[in-house]
């Protein structure tokens, strides 16, 4: 069974997405030139001698659960069709809650504009590209309060946006052998081996 870093591809799915929702913002625009860009878009904070001039949005504090009474063993998707054989492979899928935190970062209130946006764009806007488009199934969105983060050189403050949403994980499962009128034979006549597992995330 290949490994799946569920974290990694979460944090990947978000950066490309509120990279390219803010690419067409009027006030936050994101630019990939550092030089150009109203908004930096990371998973990590900025270093103490970073200035806060460009507002940021750090991908962070990422969390996941699975029930394993809903995982792949009891939840058969549908078979694979390969080589004539109809059932040649069995789909499974699994859904793996999960939360992020989206904290956005600027001056005075800067953060709390940046923070009402994202807000915005994941529940209405954006909402179909980042959950259908990017696979993030977001079942909610969350805006917490402002808090002060910094107040020297410059005060800093932080908003928080806190996102529930679903990832779905699948597993292709080739059973040890198929039946050809009647009569076993292995799986491996036709080239394969006799047992293939892999875990795959949907299509970015």
């Amino acid at each position: 069974m290949s490994y799946t870093d569920i974290e990694r591809d979460l944090e990947a799915r978000y950066v490309k997405g509120l990279k390219r929702i803010f690419e067409f913002d009027n006030e936050f625009m994101y630019n990939n030139s550092d030089s150009q860009t109203k908004l930096v878009v990371t998973t990590e904070f900025p270093s103490e001698e970073q200035p806060f001039r460009t507002p940021h949005i750090v991908v962070s504090g990422i969390g996941f659960q699975n029930d394993t009474g809903f995982g792949f063993n009891n939840n058969f998707y549908r078979d694979v069709a390969m080589n004539g054989i109809q059932n040649y492979s069995s789909l499974y899928m699994s859904q793996v809650p999960y939360s992020i935190s989206l904290i956005c970062l600027g001056r005075d209130d800067i953060s709390r504009n940046l923070a009402n946006r994202v807000f915005y764009y994941l529940n209405y806007r954006a909402f179909k590209y980042m959950s259908d488009s990017l696979m993030l199934n977001i079942r909610g969105v969350a805006k917490n309060p402002s808090s002060p983060k910094e107040q020297y050189p410059e005060k800093i403050f932080q908003t928080p946006i806190l996102v529930q949403g679903s990832l779905t994980l699948q597993v292709e499962e080739t059973p040890f052998d198929y039946l050809e009128g009647n009569v076993s034979k292995p799986i491996n006549k036709l080239g394969k081996a006799f047992t293939s597992i892999r875990v795959s995330v949907d299509n970015k």
